[in-house]
């Protein structure tokens, strides 16, 4: 059973927050119909509520489109009216690049590192060719955007952002582009973090770039990935590093900053939401040190609070004027904070928490009043209801491999896709119930988007269009 601390027993709950939505304006035509627009979707919550996408394919069945795509990435596809678009990054001169290990030689190796499968010796050797891989993988880099034909999968445009030669190595699993695009149907939002903020046109065309930003200097060399949330023509940059740390707002027209402000948080990854409350417009971001509620408009902390584990991944995700906020990595937590609190609210204010079998890479999922979680990077799911934490079913293990993709949802379903490739897929229920079981054939680290009728999944190699035929 799970530990569950109720600080509360009654606290109010208000409706489904819909104002959580990481795009800042309605969609102008069919062209740039926001389907799903951002890392977690239209409601920053996972979820889809007009998306009736296929339950069941392969590598073979109900697959559109297949389209091969440059560079390494876990960046997130996102789909705007008729196109898809990715980001990723490419050594600028791939024929002469040394040969890499592929993705499961590296995770191997890297698991039974991690899982204590191996003695002292072993450690050390795993630990000496890990950083030599690290150091293989820093070649100078094509930071990448490419855009494709949502029917057919055709590239319509590619552009590089920039060339660099990364200061720093990146985590063996990814690439250099881990964090997801951002739009608002009229122009699309690039965060490469250290190798730049970039705005495009939906055509491509350079709109304008921030190179200006500093180097961050990531934990163990793990690499940057945390995507910038968007609301009100504002962008809100996360920089979460073991530099000095902090979180920016800048305007969507110019690139220009708005506000900054200092954050005495180490390295993170997690991605911000922006919520309203009480008809106050908040910047909620996850931290080791303490979460915090940031005013939209002028950066000003609203509260914080502390009790996360390190290095937080999961982003938050809000169920009326409550924020959820999880960690794993030496210390499960989930915290269940409202967000109509101001100061230091870390000893009084968290409703009810849970400290076993909480997220690590994978994000918190909420449909209606159900939340949903995987337990740390494996495929053990949790669904508890957010108005109380308690379980709606008992933790299931789910018949797939390691998770890094956030659970999705859409039309009674739920999705949840495996680092091997495979997509189990269940009820949206309060009971437990596998609908179908999917393997796409391909290493899959990044989250599902969903887009009327079709999924679209950025395998390791290759842009999938899953729709029924």
């Amino acid at each position: 059973m799970l530990n569950f601390i109720l600080a509360f027993r009654n606290f109010a709950i208000l409706t489904l927050a819909l104002a959580c939505t990481s795009s800042a304006f309605a969609a102008q035509d069919a062209d740039s119909e926001l389907l799903w627009p951002g890392f977690r979707g239209p409601n920053g919550n996972g979820t889809s509520l007009t998306a009736k996408p296929p339950t069941v394919w392969s590598n073979t069945e109900n697959i559109a489109w297949k389209q091969r795509i440059p560079g390494r990435g876990s960046s997130s596809p996102i789909v705007v009216g008729k196109r898809v678009y990715i980001t990723a990054a490419t050594p600028a001169d791939s024929d002469n690049a040394p040969r890499q290990l592929t993705q499961p030689e590296i995770t191997k190796k890297f698991d039974a590192n991690r899982n204590g499968q191996l003695d002292g010796n072993e450690q050390r050797a795993a630990r000496a060719f890990l950083q030599s891989q690290r150091t293989l993988l820093a070649q100078k880099q094509k930071f990448m955007v490419l855009c494709y034909d949502r029917a057919s999968g055709d590239p319509i445009w590619e552009k590089v952002a920039t060339e660099a030669m990364p200061h720093e190595a990146h985590h063996p699993d990814h690439g250099y582009a881990s964090a997801s695009p951002a739009t608002d149907g009229n122009y699309l939002y690039i965060n490469f973090g250290s190798y730049g903020l970039y705005c495009y046109d939906l055509e491509g065309n350079l709109r304008w770039k921030r190179d200006d930003l500093g180097k961050m200097q990531t934990r163990g060399t793990f690499g940057q990935g945390s995507s910038v949330a968007l609301h009100d023509n504002i962008l809100i940059l996360p920089w979460d590093h073991e530099g000095q740390s902090r979180i920016e707002a800048i305007d969507c027209d110019t690139g220009e900053t708005i506000w900054k402000k200092m954050r005495d948080e180490p390295t993170a990854w997690a991605t911000p939401l922006v919520v309203e409350v009480d008809d106050r417009k908040q910047v909620i971001h996850s931290g080791q040190n303490y979460s915090r509620g940031y005013d939209l408009n002028t950066g000003e902390e609203i509260w914080k609070a502390s009790g996360l584990s390190q290095r937080p991944v999961a982003c938050p995700t809000v169920f009326g004027n409550t924020g959820f906020f999880a960690s794993f990595r030496r210390g499960a937590v989930l915290q269940a904070i409202p967000l109509n609190q101001t100061g230091d609210i870390s000893q009084n204010g968290i409703v009810w928490s849970i400290n076993r079998q909480t997220p690590d890479v994978p994000s918190l999922l909420l449909s209606e009043n159900r939340l949903y979680f995987t337990g740390g990077n494996n495929g053990i799911l949790t669904c508890v209801n957010a108005e109380t934490g308690e379980p709606f079913f008992n933790p299931q293990r789910l018949p797939i491999g390691g998770v890094y993709s956030s659970p999705v949802a859409a039309n009674g379903n739920v999705f949840i896709t495996s680092r091997d490739g495979e997509t189990v897929v269940i009820r949206d229920a309060v009971t437990f119930s596998v609908v179908s079981r999917n393997d796409i054939g391909e290493p899959v680290d990044s989250t599902l988007a969903l887009a009327d009728d079709e999924i679209f999944i950025r395998g390791r190699d290759h842009l999938f269009c899953v729709r029924n035929k």
